[in-house]
């Protein structure tokens, strides 16, 4: 047995020696604790800086919006009857009369016409759609037992 604990004692690391490799690995954990917050801090900072920068684009797009309504409504208010009026009156243009018009005849030139809009004296067009399409299910049903009755005298 002596021999068993003088082979212990020799091969038993020194005291510091353990508390050496404990402090490591501390120190290992806190390292790695330290790494894994560096990292989730810096991509919740990149994360939080685009949310800062989407809600900047966001509000310069509403102020253009909202400029870019602004210009409509001065453009609609400056081209309105009245505004352009009284602009013609003061640079001097006056409302033309029948008198005032003259039609000039252009050989050859022959006016163009919409398809799609019609003159009142022009009758409305056929309806395209088949008679059978617009027959009701009751009334093919009633027209159906009327024939049968008429066919053979009695319902088959």
């Amino acid at each position: 047995m002596d021999k068993f604990n003088d082979i212990a004692r020799k091969y038993r690391q020194a005291t510091w020696r353990t508390q050496l490799q404990w402090l490591a690995l501390i120190l290992l954990g806190v390292v790695i604790v330290a790494v894994v917050a560096s990292v989730y801090l810096n991509v919740t900072a990149r994360a939080s800086a685009a949310g800062q920068e989407i809600m900047n684009l966001q509000n310069d797009i509403e102020s253009t919006t909202r400029d870019n309504n602004m210009l409509k409504a001065q453009l609609a208010q400056k081209k309105s009857y009245a505004v352009m009026r009284q602009r013609a009156e003061d640079l001097g243009y006056e409302p033309a009369g029948p008198d005032d018009v003259v039609y000039v005849v252009v050989p050859g030139y022959v006016e163009e016409t919409d398809p799609f809009v019609t003159t009142i004296d022009e009758p409305p067009p056929a309806s395209i759609i088949l008679p059978e399409y617009k027959e009701t299910l009751f009334d093919w049903l009633s027209r159906y037992i009327q024939s049968s009755v008429t066919d053979e005298g009695v319902l088959p």
